[in-house]
């Protein structure tokens, strides 16, 4: 049965086939696997039922006697030795593991969320059922990071039953390659480092209420995804009016200026949403530098030329964007609204809390989850737009930075792809 969604109006709600959040967790998956690389560090932090060592209201209280997350972090450790001793990663030091036992912090709670928020991938031990993993485990939810369920039991807890954890899990003191759930373990650690940013483990029943998106990101990357699919993408992709289905006057210069240079009259033809590398590129000049420089390798030329809105006297200059020099149908648009994201409260507060957040390679992590969850929105609401439209959404193109050169070469000469 389709769910019902209410419209960009709030008018009466329109109906989504179930196929499309289908489709858009395929969209979500596959922006995941673009980014994926080899040969890098992974972060493990185990999880699960806890016990204070003394007195539990004092201050000064100590992490536990040892307990299923030490065990767990011994068995990750032999696990990474066995994928090093078979070639799969450089060495038993790229997967790198603690557990809340490795802390001589007293503020218990506080050095758990901190090395969880440090981390690439949880390790969560469900056996028993513990509120206070539970309560870990709803912050990882929020946090949108990935995480693995173990379990020494035949089943999961009820709310969890349709997340694929690994059942019966022999909880012993070292890796045991002759166990099925060690090797189990061991094969989604490797996924999951292969992984750039993890999310291909990921499985959030919150997450995937909002499509796929961590609870603790809708308000900052799906906000500017949707502020920038009403306020620019819009203005191309509208049905009969939009630039994508017009004459379009191209042009240089100032609003009001005499000597306006008209570049050319065409009908653009497609829109390529360039998608930055924010690792790379901290505003929108530099991110744009680059994409010129990329096209030029490729004997390819930007130029920035504005919508000229009011031809003759009073002629004024309105939106700004990039054409390819030669191919005027073919425009680009980098989101500067992306570039803030460097500064949002989820990034600010990890530098602030510190724990190894300012460790490069977390930074990156965390920020090429922002910038998929972006993407991910903006795939969302551009399906969303083509459901019963007759609208030119389907020549919008969104590209990482990276295969800008590849689409426009494409679209200059269709046949090339093949």
């Amino acid at each position: 049965m389709p769910r019902l969604e209410p419209s960009p109006d709030n008018a009466a709600p329109v109906a989504i086939p179930q196929h499309f959040w289908y489709d858009l967790a395929v969209a979500k998956l596959s922006i995941h696997r673009e980014m994926s690389k080899t040969m890098q560090n992974l972060r493990v932090f185990t999880l699960g039922d806890m016990k204070p060592a003394g007195d539990a209201d004092r201050d000064d209280t100590r992490y536990v006697r040892q307990t299923h997350t030490s065990q767990l972090a011994r068995i990750i450790e032999g696990a990474a030795r066995d994928l090093a001793r078979i070639g799969e990663i450089e060495g038993a030091d790229c997967i790198e593991v603690s557990a809340p036992e490795d802390s001589n912090r007293a503020d218990i709670v506080g050095a758990v969320l901190s090395a969880i928020e440090n981390s690439d991938l949880l390790i969560v031990d469900v056996s028993n059922e513990s509120p206070s993993v539970i309560y870990e485990l709803g912050a990882v939810n929020a946090l949108g990071l990935p995480y693995i369920l173990v379990t020494s039991r035949v089943s999961l807890p009820f709310y969890l039953t349709q997340t694929r954890g690994i059942l019966n899990f022999a909880f012993t003191s070292e890796y045991k390659s002759s166990e099925p759930s060690h090797r189990e373990l061991r094969n989604r650690l490797l996924r999951n480092y292969r992984s750039a940013d993890g999310l291909e483990a990921m499985e959030s029943r919150f997450s995937e209420y909002f499509g796929g998106l961590p609870i603790v990101n809708i308000s900052g990357p799906v906000s500017i995804a949707t502020g920038y699919q009403a306020n620019f993408l819009n203005r191309f992709g509208a049905q009969d009016h939009g630039l994508l289905s017009r004459q379009v006057t191209w042009a240089k210069g100032r609003d009001g200026d005499s000597e306006i240079e008209v570049v050319t009259r065409i009908r653009p033809r497609h829109l390529i949403v360039v998608i930055p590398d924010l690792n790379r590129h901290s505003d929108y000049n530099d991110a744009r530098s680059t994409c010129e420089e990329d096209m030029l390798a490729a004997g390819l030329e930007l130029d920035s030329v504005s919508v000229l809105e009011e031809p003759g006297r009073n002629q004024r200059l309105g939106m700004g964007v990039l054409i390819v020099k030669n191919h005027a149908e073919i425009v680009l648009d980098i989101p500067r609204t992306l570039f803030p994201l460097l500064r949002s409260p989820r990034i600010l507060t990890a530098f602030k809390n510190g724990g190894g957040f300012t460790d490069s390679q977390v930074r990156e992590r965390t920020t090429r989850r922002l910038i998929s969850d972006f993407r991910a929105a903006l795939e969302w609401n551009l399906g969303l737009a083509r459901q019963g439209s007759d609208a030119p959404w389907d020549r919008v193109h969104i590209v990482p930075q990276r295969e800008l050169v590849a689409k426009v070469l494409e679209l200059v000469d269709p046949g090339a792809r093949a």
